[in-house]
């Protein structure tokens, strides 16, 4: 028979085993979308969803896509001590001390904005950056803090996301991946989150997208929204009525612009709609790679790194007279400005000129002096026009060869 001192005991158990896993350290982590036990309470409509929410409008923005990617040459650890070892590694490898240098180095520089990629690497890597910025403010006085850093990251508006089990589409999908960049980010807010233009097999499309952009800012998770990969004016248009009809704002296109592939200033008038229209343009890949940055030439397909070559002749061939007026435009201005100029540092401020704002991938210091050097100083309005023309003419000399080949396939 059960006894009073039985029956205490097994409610005892009873309590102890209802709160097992209560505590702070123990508890399940509970995703901020998630409707149970409790839903974050939604601001009013007509409330400001941040009071400080600022947008970037410096000169250069740092692209960290390649932060964290071996294929880019990045790699764990220190470089090695023997001078043999360190011979035989590639120029281009940088490791995460390279990326901390740089990052302080621009952020002291007063070039704070940082343009990360879903699903890459780079996001763990910024996030670890910002956290070192915010435990230095804390040992500087108050009237010597730098501004914070700008962040933007974006949601790839595909059918998988990290692999093929991962299939994307509708609202949730968008919640889902801004829960796991702000995670990787170490931030509890976004400063610009950008939308990558979705493919027709994106189930809901834009509208479900921004229903859940939506709900994400009145929770005060970003800032600041943009679009990418949008270089048709008309699609341009819609995409931004679309996202004003669930309150959105689009600030920013993201797109390719450089000098090896100049159309959204040149053919598509990208860069014009997106001027009409109140939005900031941002250009990705600035540098196309190396091969508008003079690092990747007919007499150096390797670009000076100790393996197989990046590019073949035929694709550096049709972009010699690029290189060739990088090469005159770096001698010209190093000599006007009693420094040394560079051809990267040419290409770049013709992007700038075009009225938009380039992304520049830097990994190391020296990368990241380089574009601090480059906002310095503008080209004259002459070289924008010799340049443009240069790269206009070369842009349908590949256009036609490409053409070409087409039909030739055929």
């Amino acid at each position: 028979m059960p006894t009073l001192e039985h029956y205490k005991i097994t409610k005892a158990l009873t309590l102890l085993y209802s709160n097992f896993g209560a505590g702070e350290n123990s508890r399940r982590r509970q995703s901020r979308f998630n409707k149970t036990p409790k839903q974050p309470e939604e601001p009013k409509k007509e409330a400001r969803f941040s009071k400080d929410s600022h947008f970037y409008t410096g000169a250069i923005g740092i692209g960290t896509y390649s932060w964290g990617d071996r294929r880019d040459g990045f790699f764990y650890g220190d470089y090695p001590s023997n001078a043999m070892e360190r011979s035989q590694m590639s120029c281009g490898a940088f490791n995460e001390q390279d990326i901390e240098e740089a990052f302080t180095f621009l952020e002291e520089a007063g070039l704070p904005m940082f343009d990360a990629r879903e699903l890459y690497p780079c996001e763990d890597f910024l996030g670890e950056m910002v956290n070192h910025w915010k435990k230095r403010q804390l040992k500087l006085q108050s009237d010597v803090k730098q501004v914070r850093p700008f962040i933007a990251t974006n949601y790839q508006a595909r059918l998988f996301g990290k692999g093929l089990l991962d299939v994307r589409g509708g609202r949730r999908a968008v919640l889902k991946a801004l829960e796991g960049s702000l995670e990787a980010l170490q931030a509890t807010r976004v400063d610009l989150y950008q939308i990558t233009k979705p493919g027709p097999l994106y189930w809901g499309g834009e509208k479900a997208i921004f229903e859940a952009v939506a709900q994400a800012k009145r929770m005060r998770l970003l800032d600041n929204v943009g679009v990418v990969g949008y270089v048709n004016e008309d699609d341009l248009r819609r995409v931004k009525t679309t996202a004003k009809s669930f309150g959105i704002d689009i600030k920013s296109n993201s797109f390719e612009l450089s000098l090896a592939n100049p159309a959204a200033a040149l053919v598509d008038g990208t860069v014009a709609a997106c001027k009409n229209m109140n939005i900031v343009p941002f250009a990705n890949r600035p540098l196309a790679g190396g091969l508008a940055a003079g690092t990747y030439t007919m007499m150096d397909p390797s670009g000076g790194r100790s393996r197989k070559p990046r590019y073949t002749f035929p694709d550096l061939e049709p972009l010699y007279p690029i290189h060739k007026a990088l090469r005159e435009h770096a001698g010209k201005y190093t000599e006007k400005l009693g420094k040394r100029v560079n051809t990267a540092q040419v290409s770049i401020n013709w992007v700038r000129a075009q009225g938009v704002i380039p992304l520049v991938g830097v990994k190391t210091a020296a990368q990241a002096k380089d574009m601090v050097e480059a906002a310095k100083w503008d080209l004259e309005p002459e070289d924008v026009k010799e340049l443009s023309q240069v790269a206009l003419d070369t842009y349908k000399k590949r256009r036609k060869i490409t053409e070409m080949l087409a039909k030739a396939r055929r």
